[in-house]
């Protein structure tokens, strides 16, 4: 349907469907138990939420970053002693997060590869081209999981000569679907850090809306996880929710 449907059509369509299967707004409180569920459990602290988003428009007309001592980037790219701490359980990631500690993976492991010889420009023209693949690959495919994307990732090298390799780029795959597995399980560090980022790109559009300032805030909270190329991405899924939930979301609030 996405090339059919743009816009207020687009935004339409999906809140005729969703209202197909969940009824209408003021019967939210039956028909998304676990959304109000949810929204009942975080309700204390709606005040800080918001009072934390003020400051951060606040900061928007300073040089202050107000996102800054969440994840400092520097300390991501130090090496995988962040990535260490599992409970065995792995958790459902959105895509922005999975492709973000992907991300990060693919830049540590060029790193380490020595890759860290290559002019840092091209390298970051590297990690931007693996980044926007994989984002094509989660977008395409429902049943894509790790080893896809370690595929992929292992299939960006700085040569022909080490593309050509085999076992080299077998190894390398290897690698990185161990780092991603442990960094995407419930617990680890960098996924919780990297998670709360995200929330905090979409929380900044979801309250300032989609234009210059929430792009800002979604701008600023992604870019201290080194992943400001996915603000479009995380300002599209805000902005769904706003349009098409945003009614049901209303009802839950104005009902607790």
């Amino acid at each position: 349907m996405e090339p059919l449907l743009k816009g207020a059509a687009a935004f339409d369509y999906l809140k005729n469907a969703f209202a197909n299967h969940y009824e209408s707004p003021s019967d939210a409180l039956t028909s998304l138990p676990l959304t109000a569920q949810w929204i009942t459990s975080i309700w204390h602290g709606k005040d800080q939420e918001w009072n934390e988003h003020k400051n951060s428009l606040l900061a928007l007309t300073s040089d202050e970053n107000p996102y800054q001592g969440h994840l400092p980037y520097a300390a991501l790219r130090t090496g995988c002693s962040l990535m260490v701490k599992t409970n065995g359980s792995i958790v459902t990631s959105v895509p922005s997060t999975a492709i973000t500690i992907g991300i990060l993976v693919f830049r540590q492991i060029l790193m380490s590869d020595q890759q860290a010889l290559v002019n840092p420009v091209e390298m970051e023209n590297i990690v931007v081209r693996c980044g926007k693949e994989v984002l094509e690959l989660l977008d395409c495919s429902e049943e894509a999981g790790i080893e896809e994307i370690a595929e992929i990732m292992s299939g960006f090298s700085r040569d022909g000569e080490e593309a050509s390799n085999t076992n080299k780029l077998q190894e390398r795959e290897a690698v990185m679907s161990r780092m991603l597995l442990k960094s995407l399980q419930a617990g680890n560090t960098v996924f919780e850090r990297i998670s709360h980022a995200v929330y905090l790109a979409t929380r900044g559009v979801v309250l300032a809306g989609n234009g210059p300032q929430g792009r800002k805030l979604a701008d600023m909270a992604l870019r201290w996880v080194g992943a400001v190329d996915l603000t479009d991405n995380v300002v599209a899924v805000a902005t769904v929710l706003v349009n098409v939930h945003g009614q049901w979301y209303k009802y839950l609030t104005d009902n607790m």
